[in-house]
């Protein structure tokens, strides 16, 4: 295969790269991790090729501190 055959094809499977899924997970709990709540969202495990945004409420006594 030629040089610029390849790269047809390379552009070919990047075309055809799935986009990834993203899912949303809630610390909803006060002290909760990361960890843990992404253990609680998901029990079998992250699925493949998912990209997490983890979310949160503020709780009082988290955050940041006011300034003098």
């Amino acid at each position: 295969m030629s040089g610029s055959q390849e790269k047809r094809v390379a552009e070919l499977e990047q075309d055809r790269r799935p986009a990834p899924i993203v899912l949303y997970v809630w610390r909803d709990r006060p002290g909760e991790t990361t960890e843990q709540a992404i253990a609680r969202r998901f029990p079998d495990g992250v699925p493949a090729g998912a990209r997490l945004v983890i979310c949160s409420w503020r709780f009082a006594g988290e955050g940041e501190k006011p300034v003098a």
